[in-house]
């Protein structure tokens, strides 16, 4: 993907990708130590939203695929579910 991002861009893109992998090691570091159904749902809403993102980052700077829309939409979706079923477990 590197050679694909526009140059005033590369700074925002590894500054996000951070934070993003930063939240999906925190979340599935919690799954492991802690278990629970919460948990373990915000670390697969994590991985999902995770993939979401790299599809889409796939789709914007390196080549466009047909299934592509419908894959980031699928995750993306799956993945604000899982992060909210984890909410409303972990208030129980």
């Amino acid at each position: 993907l590197w050679p694909g991002i526009a140059g005033p861009l590369k700074g925002p893109v590894v500054l996000y990708a951070a934070a993003l992998l930063a939240m999906a090691a925190q979340a599935a570091s919690r799954a492991m130590g802690r278990g629970g159904a919460d948990a373990t749902l915000a670390a697969f809403g994590a991985a999902l939203f995770v993939a979401s993102d790299s599809v889409l980052a796939y789709q914007r700077f390196c080549h466009p695929v047909e299934w592509g829309r419908l894959a980031v939409l699928a995750t993306y979706f799956c993945a604000q579910a899982g992060l909210a079923a984890s909410v409303v477990l972990y208030r129980r």
